[in-house]
């Protein structure tokens, strides 16, 4: 297994949005978007640079009542060129004769904002990156502008979150002394499984990876403790599953990958990457070694890492070199 690359950290620290511009004769496709959960682009070149795990925000730009903010998304899909097939998936009013090339995929975050500029000047004075007026899209890097973002957002993921973490070992989900014990089929809530539940993790299990982690991301070794969640290796099936060997503290770009299987770790505790990620800014994660609790009764369930593995229905042996 070869040494994780030297860019690893400049790799994954960046954060990236974007923002989506809909015309207001079609605003209609807002709704559809969130809806079915996937947007279809004309140019490509705006868009190239997509990636799971980025944050998607829909603007109708206009000048008049319609213009303003609507659906919040985290990205799931690289892009995707249409086919004919894929192409009739979609509802789009003008889905035959609107030249649609590629297609990304999201999960719907919130469905719409709490507050929003009316104007597009409005928005370009809000945010420190430039905009400009005839694009279809914008890229969004710079964190401060990210926040603005989300703010108006009241079920955005990344608002009202709780910023004092105990040092002690005794605020845990379950308790830390005993083994995580895995109770198949035992579910306390529904769930969809062709969609990811995006939640940071209950507060306890999330501090109790906090503490356990000393607040840094396990893939890689990134400290903004703002960005980090706690992710589940076995699904959440009720409170027994919130506990602190069977998650992993993760930056939100991460553990969206890791809850889409696109990302393992092996019985090594290193990083296994599907073909398709390995050609991407996340490269330089294959084969790294994560970082693990001081305490080895906090480290993940090997046992249910494992299980993680069989849900990637990619991984062969030829993945683990």
């Amino acid at each position: 297994m070869p040494p994780p690359g030297a860019n690893l950290e400049q790799a994954c620290a960046q954060m990236t949005g974007w923002i989506v511009r809909i015309d207001p004769a079609l605003e209609v496709h807002a709704g559809m978007t969130y809806e079915d959960e996937l947007w279809d682009i004309r140019n490509y070149g705006v868009f190239k640079e997509i990636q799971p795990g980025d944050e998607v925000f829909f603007w109708v730009n206009g000048s008049n009542d319609k213009t303003g903010f609507r659906g919040y998304g985290r990205i799931t899909t690289p892009l995707e060129e249409l086919t004919p097939e894929s192409r009739a998936k979609a509802n789009w009013l003008n889905r035959d004769e609107g030249g649609y090339t590629h297609r990304f995929r999201f999960t719907g975050l919130s469905p719409e904002p709490t507050s929003s500029p009316t104007r597009f000047g409005e928005l370009k004075a809000m945010l420190a990156t430039a905009l400009f007026d005839r694009a279809t899209g914008h890229r969004i890097t710079d964190e401060d502008d990210l926040e603005k973002l989300r703010s108006m957002y009241d079920d955005a993921p990344f608002k009202g979150w709780d910023f004092e973490y105990p040092t002690s070992d005794d605020e845990t989900a379950q308790d830390p002394h005993t083994d995580y014990t895995h109770t198949p089929g035992v579910d306390s809530r529904e769930q969809t499984l062709s969609a990811i539940t995006v939640r940071r993790g209950g507060r306890k299990f999330r501090r109790s990876l906090i503490t356990a982690y000393e607040g840094r991301c396990a893939i890689p070794d990134f400290d903004a403790e703002g960005a980090l969640e706690g992710a589940h290796i076995d699904p959440y099936n009720g409170d027994e599953t919130d506990h602190v060997q069977n998650g992993l503290l993760l930056r939100a770009d991460i553990h969206t990958l890791f809850d889409l299987h696109q990302l393992a770790i092996d019985d090594d505790y290193r990083v296994i990457l599907s073909e398709e990620l390995r050609g991407s800014m996340y490269s330089d994660l294959h084969g790294a070694s994560i970082s693990l609790p001081a305490n080895n009764a906090k480290r993940p369930s090997l046992a249910a890492l494992e299980r993680h593995r069989t849900r990637c229905r990619w991984l062969t042996a030829a993945h683990y070199s």
